[in-house]
């Protein structure tokens, strides 16, 4: 919590008011006559419950690991949305207690890191007005941005809910308190049987002898945990936890916490058991050495403030013509003029956003015409039923975005404009059919969006220069495969689907943020999703004279016409900065000399540049086809979550194909966190969100009608499932390889960032399992280790058995196809089984034959 410093008189307020440490300008009043005087009733009425005005701590207890509370704080770990009676370990191993008296909350629309404030509708946000401080705010994975233009800050309270910029598309709003500021309505345990916060106050941990050890400064990461059912004052406005003195107290919950200094504006949630949901009910505002006071949220002035940036409501009328928009973009006012009503309405007056008003559209059937391009500010569009909004003149429009009611349609012909993005949410459906290139970008978190823009004269056609899918919610259908460049799609924070409709896309990159991107085709008609990474493999010879003054750069390659030796000497930089090239074929500081021939050299270049390994997190289902063509990348392609094309064929020419399975994410810290907690015994935190040695892995499903392999290294990984035929052609095949990758910035966003290691699943419930038909031709190889049903067609190639849990339940032949089991494998074939080949059974090793022996024909 944000320490209140100092006291103001506000003249508009008529009181003394808390300045945040995040302001500016605040000073320590000597006038101690003066606010004894004007004190303010809500400092009056926490001092006579024994709180300072100055918050204590963002403590939390010492007998829990940290990294359960940074879990908890984060949504991972164990600690997942809708998880329900999650045990609570101390860090001996014993329980404390149970999570168990709701389900656990989604704590997305709390500030990404921060939590200062909380959104409680797709545009506004509450916290405390005492933040004074902040100008923006992100959620999700933080891979955003939205500006406050307008705190609204609430009289007489130390509460407030200012309005962003745009519609927040990543994350769903949390519910707001029904109960409101009534006396005593939080210490109703039948209705509120659960408290949680999360926060970034300075961090602090409270031992059980009262000692507090101080970890970090506020605004570094976020903590979190369980609180006591409040008490009010104030009439209701206020509620405090007793979380500071009671923090070990069965009371305040398994994982009781105390916010501190910079948790100001946090939220304070509670199960409501009526709704069966969680609400958020207060924001941090102050505390002490006994708990924390918590300002409830008011809904009722967050809906005026929404009110308040409403313009009347606009009514379609039928048979009576278009509505028409005209817009001044010098005073920032407009109209919609249908026959006789003309409406009014607000948008952008000079560099104010918030001049811009919303426009919610009732009726049926409903059509805009606009006559001049619209620049709404921060206003956006509301639809109650069906609308169609064109333009004949190429007017376009810019504001918050769209918020379109379920069971509505909206036909967008209007384009945007270039580095703007058109936020779309609400469950209705949009259909984005516009002509020609639109240069704006979209945003959607929710419903449905149908991509069917027009070509224009010229035939050129783009829905839009980007699509972003994010918050779980959404769907985007593609209507043919011109509508948006593939690669400038992403999934953000939990994702969304995009279908392709029957439409055949390739991609050059996935950019996937998690497991909540989706791949997907519903259509009776098969498509092709085309994958082919491109790496930047130019080698550029550089000049000695030209790159001097920057100093260049190590790993650049130079070309020398050496006048001494009469010969073409090439050399790599060694360092930023250099002198003269050696004359006699050697290396120095500067310098290494790696011969006369170019080619070699550029070759020698490309040798040291960084694998560029591709993973996508995501999953692919429905009537899809697979082609992964490596020969323009130097790396590999990792499937990390589900394909589920029961019907497909996979295919993979060259290069190497990994399914696996996913570690679960855990919030991370920096090193110098982890050695800190180390020094005081506490070994649990990480300095990474995924790592190859946790023993907690999602499991993955891969089912597939066929997979084909060419001149391809495949490895199925630790809890990996592979359901379909194998087709390997001069292939190397392992099932139950150890090795696999993890993402170092697995939970940040799009950007993937590969690491190749081993990891070795510890019991058989991790082991990866196939089942289908192995065929193999042109000295493939395949390598069994780990859970293996079905049977093998082999053709020229090796087949290796280290499996103690193999089983050949089909007719299986090997011809000129080796068999060896290694030591201590089982291999049992209950299907049929033909060779004429060695088969080679290691010490301890065990192949069972059943059936009855076919002595006819050759083999064995």
């Amino acid at each position: 919590m944000n320490k209140i410093y100092a006291l103001k008189y506000s003249v508009r307020q008529g009181a003394l008011v808390p300045v945040s440490e995040l302001a500016t300008h605040a000073k320590k009043s000597s006038r101690t006559g003066l606010i004894k005087r004007l004190i303010p009733s809500v400092i009056i009425n926490t001092l006579l419950l024994g709180y300072s005005v100055t918050s204590l701590a963002s403590v939390v207890r010492y007998d829990i690991p940290y990294q359960t509370i940074r879990d908890f704080a984060e949504n991972k770990g164990q600690f997942t949305p809708g998880s329900m009676n999650i045990p609570v370990y101390s860090k001996t191993g014993t329980v404390i207690g149970y999570l168990n008296n709701a389900p656990m909350p989604d704590f997305s629309s709390a500030n990404h890191q921060s939590a200062v404030a909380t959104l409680v509708s797709p545009q506004y946000i509450v916290s405390v007005k005492h933040n004074g401080g902040y100008q923006s705010v992100s959620f999700g994975d933080g891979e955003n941005g939205y500006r406050l233009v307008d705190r609204n800050n609430q009289p007489g309270r130390d509460f407030h809910a200012p309005r962003l910029n745009k519609l927040v598309t990543e994350v769903e709003p949390s519910l707001m308190t029904q109960s409101g500021m009534v006396s005593g309505a939080y210490s109703d345990k039948n209705r509120y049987p659960a408290f949680y916060r999360v926060g970034s106050g300075t961090q602090e941990i409270k031992e059980t002898d009262g000692h507090i050890i101080s970890i970090s400064g506020a605004y570094s990461y976020l903590t979190g945990g369980t609180a006591g059912a409040p008490g009010s004052y104030n009439q209701g406005q206020m509620i405090s936890t007793n979380t500071n003195k009671e923090l070990y107290s069965l009371a305040q919950g398994p994982m009781g916490t105390h916010p501190r200094v910079g948790d100001s504006g946090s939220p304070l949630f509670a199960y409501d058991s009526v709704l069966q949901k969680w609400v958020i009910v207060g924001v941090d505002s102050s505390g002490g050495g006994g708990g924390t006071n918590w300002a409830v949220v008011d809904a009722n002035f967050v809906n005026q403030a929404i009110q308040d940036d409403t313009d009347a409501p606009v009514t379609f009328m039928a048979d009576q013509g278009p509505l028409r928009w005209a817009f001044n973009s010098t005073d920032g006012t407009g109209t919609l003029i249908q026959q006789e009503t003309v409406y009014q309405m607000h948008g952008q007056k000079g560099t104010d956003l918030n001049e811009g008003k919303n426009l919610v559209f009732n009726g049926a059937d409903g059509q805009i015409a606009l006559e001049d391009a619209v620049n709404q500010g921060a206003g956006a569009l509301a639809f109650n039923g069906n609308y169609t909004v064109f333009t004949t003149n190429g007017s376009t429009w810019r504001g918050a975005g769209l918020d379109i009611t379920q069971d509505a349609e909206v036909s967008w012909q209007v384009n945007g404009v270039q580095g703007d993005n058109l936020h779309k949410i609400g469950e209705g459906v949009l259909k984005v059919n516009g002509t020609g290139i639109n240069p704006g970008g979209l945003k959607v978190g929710d419903g449905t969006v149908i991509l069917a823009q027009r070509p224009d004269e010229d035939g050129k056609v783009q829905a839009f220069s980007s699509v972003n899918i994010a918050s779980g919610r959404p769907t985007v259908i593609l209507t043919d495969s011109r509508q948006v460049n593939p690669d400038n799609i992403s999934w953000g924070f939990r994702g969304g689907r995009l279908d392709i409709n029957g439409n055949d896309v390739t991609f050059h990159k996935i950019n996937a943020a998690d497991n909540g991107a989706n791949i997907i085709n519903i259509s009776d008609t098969f498509a092709t999703v085309s994958i082919k990474p491109l790496t930047d493999m130019t080698v550029t010879i550089n000049d000695w004279d030209k790159n001097k003054p920057s100093g260049g750069a190590a790993g650049l390659l130079y070309k020398y016409n050496n006048i001494y030796t009469h010969t073409v000497d090439y050399f790599i930089q060694k360092r930023k900065g250099y002198g003269y090239y050696p004359v006699n074929q050697s290396d120095n500081d500067s310098w290494e000399y790696v011969g006369h021939n170019e080619m070699q050299a550029i070759e020698r270049v490309k040798s040291r540049r960084p694998i560029d390994d591709r993973i996508y997190h995501g999953n692919i289902v429905g009537n899809i086809h697979l082609n992964i063509d490596t020969s323009h990348s130097n790396g590999g392609v990792i499937f990390d979550g589900n394909i589920d094309t029961p019907d497909g064929e996979l295919m993979q020419s060259g290069g190497q194909l990994t399914f696996q399975g996913h570690p679960v994410i855990h919030a991370y810290n920096g090193k110098w966190l982890t050695d800190k907690l180390k020094s005081l015994g506490d070994d649990s935190v990480r300095n990474q969100p995924t790592s190859f040695d946790q023993p907690d892995w999602e499991n993955r499903t891969f089912h597939l009608k066929t997979l084909v392999l060419k001149n391809t290294y495949f490895g199925l990984a630790r809890n990996a499932s592979l359901n379909g035929n194998i087709e390997a052609v001069h292939s190397s095949v392992t099932l139950g390889t150890p090795n696999l990758y993890i993402d170092l910035n697995d939970g940040n966003g799009t950007k993937v960032t590969p690491q190749k290691g081993i990891s070795v699943a510890g019991q058989e419930s991790d082991m990866s399992r196939y089942a289908g038909k192995v065929t193999l031709s042109e000295q493939s190889t395949l390598d069994v280790r780990e859970i293996f049903t079905g049977s093998i067609q082999s053709q020229d190639s090796d087949v290796t058995v280290s499996s103690r849990h193999a089983k050949l339940d089909d007719y299986s032949r090997l011809g000129n196809t080796s068999l060896t089991l290694q030591e201590g494998a089982r291999l049992t074939a209950t299907g049929g089984w033909w060779s004429d080949s060695d088969v080679i059974v290691g010490p301890a090793a065990t192949l069972s034959l059943t059936g009855t022996p076919q002595l006819a024909c050759q083999g064995r």
